[in-house]
């Protein structure tokens, strides 16, 4: 690791008494002196916070999964039903009006 970057390392934190949770990304890089490949002289560690940015991610993927799901369920032509150990069957409403 001469001078590069580190791959993001993403923690999550909970307040203790509102029970919050806070999602941090932390990226570091080391300093070296003058030549950037000679000996190591420090670091700076960065931390963000990214909790709004991942819920929203999660929401984004959370519709299309339901748009796909939706758009999958409405273009198969398959009637739904319930039987009862009778042999008795009742189509569904929705079934049935198509």
């Amino acid at each position: 690791m001469l001078g590069q970057r580190t791959e993001p390392v993403f923690i999550g934190c909970e307040h203790p008494v509102t029970r919050e949770r806070t999602v941090l990304e932390i990226i570091g890089k080391p300093m070296r002196d003058s030549s950037g490949l000679g000996e190591h002289i420090g670091g700076i560690i960065t931390l963000r916070d990214v909790t709004d940015e991942r819920k929203k991610r999660t929401e984004d993927i959370q519709e299309q999964g339901d748009a796909y799901f939706k758009q999958t369920c409405d273009a198969m032509p398959q009637l739904v039903w319930v039987t009862t150990p009778t042999g008795y069957h009742e189509v569904s409403a929705a079934a049935a009006r198509d």
